[in-house]
């Protein structure tokens, strides 16, 4: 007796296998359900792109600049000499923490933001002259942050115009 091939590809319904069974065609249904949202999915994501792509853009900058002031945070926190320099704080802002690490801590915390409201620029020109720790070795890459930083102001400043 000859048996006759029968090939899967060739027809245009979907292949089910034979050994789903009654109780087994309920999760053949969710797997079905599931392949749509997957494709329901894609079709969005490309819609989508432009504005998925702004997200990763902030959230890569962000944590960049996240980054940056926990790295300074640490290294003031870590070797408080580094703080000197001809800048002033007032008596009440001394006074208001009652010991030399809490004064420290603050002092810290106010010279990161001050730091990070600055440019770019400005703030590898404190790493390079003060601390002499480069940002970064090429120019290029300088430049290409500078952008993306930029960009990312834009973004989350001006609504992307």
């Amino acid at each position: 007796m000859k048996r006759e091939k029968k090939y899967v590809f060739e027809t245009s319904q979907p292949f089910t296998p034979g050994y789903i069974s009654r109780p087994g065609a309920r999760y053949w249904r969710e797997f079905k359900k599931l392949s749509a949202f997957v494709q329901y999915a894609k079709e969005n994501l490309r819609r989508n792109e432009t504005l998925i792509c702004e997200m990763a853009l902030c959230r890569f900058v962000d944590n960049y600049l996240i980054y940056v002031s926990d790295l300074l945070a640490l290294i003031f926190s870590a070797r408080p000499e580094t703080l000197k320099s001809s800048e002033t704080v007032t008596l009440e802002f001394v006074l208001t923490h009652r010991t030399t690490p809490q004064l420290i801590d603050a002092i810290v915390r106010k010279k990161v933001d001050q730091l990070s409201y600055q440019g770019m620029r400005e703030l590898l020109d404190f790493f390079s002259n003060r601390l002499k720790f480069p940002l970064f070795k090429e120019q290029d890459d300088l430049t290409k942050a500078i952008i993306l930083i930029e960009v990312r102001n834009i973004i989350v400043h001006n609504r992307g115009l």
